[in-house]
């Protein structure tokens, strides 16, 4: 068998199965999506495309970044590709000629950055700092014109040599800024930038309840109030009220209906009465036409619309009214009166004003377009450090633009919204709850690590061109890998080699890295130790492990539709730091692994060993579940990444708090539990999720130590019966098994998240 015969292949069926999903949509995005998947089954089927491997565009090499759609599949476009950006638009017309295709343009302006007027402007850009780059091959020729600088015209030559083929189809510049980026220090990130906030805020929309509650209170309740007390004019005796006893609780019929007193409507109408309520009639009609956000008032059986049909028959010939008639506007008036007080009684103006001022706030969705107008001139690719010049009191410019008094606030929850681009410590961020999960916090980290992989270089405008290319390498997306191959890594890059002699990490540097690393580390254990690690998260800190020259054995989470039932030699160094650290403990007991086995056995063993681990019924499921509970096997065996982190960082000092990181976690699988979920598919990723966290609490609780493990149980059994939770009907026996091998003995039961079920 041939080496090409033996290479592993992705199979066409999933992107027709995309293809036929996209067909079922409609908008733009549908259309756009069935583009993409058509594209990629013609490149499939025509050969031009090789899903699976690092170099999936026939002909085009590794470091030339692909459109990449779900699922990792190449479309066979290229990121830095594709229609024309304004800012070429507008270079190109600065030559005097209207740009034309795609090919006539990006040819003449990569050759002319190529030559000594282009790479002078350039120059210029990284002097002052002024340009962006969003796709990493941007920074290719900031890194010649850099190299020609440097009298390095030898590395220059070469790179335009590697770059000369693509000239008419991908941009090697970079985009034009109007303003430098700001530089940040330690381990000051933002969640969002300013260009995300200010759209949020732009998206703020109109809230329907507060429009209907405000027309209610401005239109509709004076004329409610106008209608009882022409009603109120005509009572004989005192305003009707409804009776209450000594505790303030109304007194009720025998049918249940409260008990009016007072005075009777109908007896006295002035001369004017029926003219006045012929206006207010006329009135209510004129605001039907131009208020329709409330319907209440509406409503055959509310109060309002009983005492307006009232005053249609009393205008009309009052001696139609019946005592039935006259009974119903004394008890509505008795209830107005009960409720509010009498019209122009100081009860009814006090709760009237407070009705009013609600009403005149300032609506959130405008005060949300007017916080957008402060941050909108701010550098919209960064963060804003000082919030304090745009959260202050609204200025009597902007209060008659959107409304509100002048010197009134903005409101906290707006105000919270801007600040998803505020520039903080990553902990002080995440115990404001602006990164709410792992995941969020590996999005953001490369901030920080682009950062420390700058600081290794000691020339600023080198250091400025690694970290702006970092960033955007990082928003690459991963493609879909088959036969063990690795993901581009950043070094691979051309111009990033180009400049290695240059990029030398001092101990200062190396410094900065470890302390991230150790950072980011304690920071999720403490936080989000209920989730694996994700993936974008473990790039981050094998960036930083490499840094610092630490040799961690850092794994990824596998997808199960395309596991291919092999693993790295990584996993199974990752499984023997396990070994190391977890023999004896109650984490190897639970599982029921042989950790001795392990710290003798070769690579090709470990994907056996987890085979062999599937129960008799795990290993009849069909091909997606059996490949996920593999996978699962192989997180069982090497902790995902917990031990090899622990060993290498010397996490020690964490000891005293994992009896309380293993309760935070065991409170969130049981909340999780509570969710109501339909779908099948949901219900089966919230198992999934729900025995990773379970697992996760095991390993913290066996470095606790033996005491703390049987503390564990005595406080969970208390929780349980405190919060009275409706668990499944296998949680109890999961339970069990557990506290059976706290308590040394051998468990069922193993709580896992693939299953015969699956």
């Amino acid at each position: 068998m041939t080496e090409n015969e033996d290479k592993k292949q992705a199979n066409p069926q999933y992107a027709i199965n995309q293809l036929a999903k996209a067909l079922l949509g409609t908008g733009e995005g549908s259309l756009k999506k069935m583009k993409q998947w058509q594209d990629v089954l013609a490149g499939m089927l025509g050969g031009n495309l090789d899903i699976g491997s690092r170099t999936p565009i026939k002909n085009v090499p590794l470091w030339v970044t692909p459109e990449v759609i779900f699922g990792g599949f190449a479309t066979g476009k290229y990121a830095a590709g594709g229609e024309l950006l304004p800012f070429e638009k507008a270079l190109y017309a600065e030559w005097g000629t209207e740009p034309a295709s795609v090919d006539q343009v990006r040819m003449p302006l990569n050759g002319y950055y190529i030559a000594e007027e282009g790479r002078a402007e350039l120059i210029q850009m990284l002097k002052s700092r002024l340009y962006r780059v969003n796709v990493p091959e941007e920074s290719m020729l900031l890194v010649v014109a850099w190299l020609f600088e440097k009298g390095e015209i030898e590395r220059g030559m070469s790179l335009i040599d590697e770059m000369i083929a693509f000239c008419s189809h991908l941009r090697f510049y970079p985009i034009p800024a109007t303003q430098p980026l700001r530089e940040l220090k330690g381990d000051i990130i933002f969640v969002h930038n300013v260009f995300y906030a200010v759209n949020n805020l732009r998206r703020k929309a109109e809230q329907e309840s507060v429009l209907k509650m405000n027309e209610a209170i401005q239109v509709w309740t004076p004329l409610y109030d106008r209608a009882v007390s022409l009603f109120l004019e005509t009572v004989e005796g005192d305003i009707p009220i409804l009776e209450s006893d000594e505790n303030g609780a109304l007194k009720r019929k025998e049918n249940g209906q409260p008990i009016a007193s007072g005075g009777w409507p109908c007896k006295n109408f002035s001369a004017d009465w029926s003219a006045r309520a012929k206006t207010l009639l006329n009135d209510y009609e004129s605001a039907c036409k131009d208020y329709v956000m409330c319907t209440k008032h509406k409503k055959k059986k509310e109060n309002f619309a009983r005492l307006r049909g009232y005053l249609e028959i009393a205008y009309r010939n009052r001696d139609e009214l019946t005592k039935r008639d006259i009974g119903y506007i004394r008890k509505i008036l008795a209830s107005y009166v009960t409720a509010h007080g009498a019209p122009d009684s100081k009860p009814h103006n006090q709760t009237r004003e407070m009705q009013s001022h609600i009403a005149n706030l300032p609506l959130h969705h405008k005060l949300a377009q007017l916080l957008a107008d402060r941050l909108a001139n701010q550098a919209p690719e960064q963060g804003i450090a000082d919030f304090e010049p745009f959260i202050g009191p609204i200025t009597k410019d902007e209060s008659k633009k959107w409304g509100g008094v002048a010197g009134g606030d903005i409101p906290p929850s707006l105000i919270r919204k801007a600040f998803l681009c505020k520039e903080a410590p990553i902990a002080q961020l995440i115990e404001e709850k602006y990164l709410r999960s792992s995941e969020a916090l590996a999005s953001q980290l490369s901030l920080l690590t682009s950062r420390l992989r700058a600081s290794r270089s000691n020339d600023p405008e080198l250091a400025q061109i690694l970290q702006a290319t970092y960033l955007a390498f990082r928003k690459r997306r991963s493609l879909l890998l088959l036969n063990l191959q690795s993901q581009v890594k950043f070094e691979e890059l051309p111009w990033v080699k180009a400049v290695e002699p240059w990029i030398k990490g001092s101990d200062d540097s190396k410094e900065a890295a470890l302390k991230s690393l150790n950072l980011v580390t304690r920071l999720v254990f403490r936080y989000f130790p209920q989730t694996i690690l994700p993936n974008k998260l473990v790039k981050e800190m094998r960036a930083l492990a490499k840094d610092v020259d630490l040799k961690i054995p850092l794994v990824d989470e596998l997808a199960a539709d395309i596991f291919m039932g092999e693993f790295t030699v990584n996993y199974l160094n990752a499984a023997k730091e396990a070994a190391h650290l977890l023999k004896g403990t109650l984490y190897e007991r639970y599982y029921e692994i042989d950790f001795d086995k392990i710290l003798i056995m070769e690579a090709p063993e470990f994907a056996q060993m987890c085979n062999n681990r599937l129960s008799l019924e795990q290993s009849k499921m069909s091909f997606v579940p059996i490949n996920g509970a593999i996978i699962e096997q192989a997180q069982i065996l090497t902790t995902h990444n917990l031990a090899s982190l622990w060993n290498a960082l010397d996490l020690d000092y964490l000891r005293p708090e994992l009896p309380a990181i293993s309760q935070k976690i065991f409170a969130w699988i049981c909340l999780r539990q509570q969710m109501q979920i339909s779908d099948f598919r949901a219900n089966l990723h919230r198992k999934k999720d729900c025995a990773y966290a379970f697992r996760q609490m095991i390993f913290f609780l066996s470095l606790a130590g033996v005491a703390e493990q049987k503390e564990f149980l005595k406080w969970m059994s208390s929780y349980l019966k405190e919060k009275s939770f409706k668990l499944p009907w296998d949680f109890d026996e999961i339970l069990q098994s557990f506290a059976v091998c706290v308590n040394g003995g051998k468990p069922e039961f193993i709580y896992l998240g693939w299953s015969s079920d699956a």
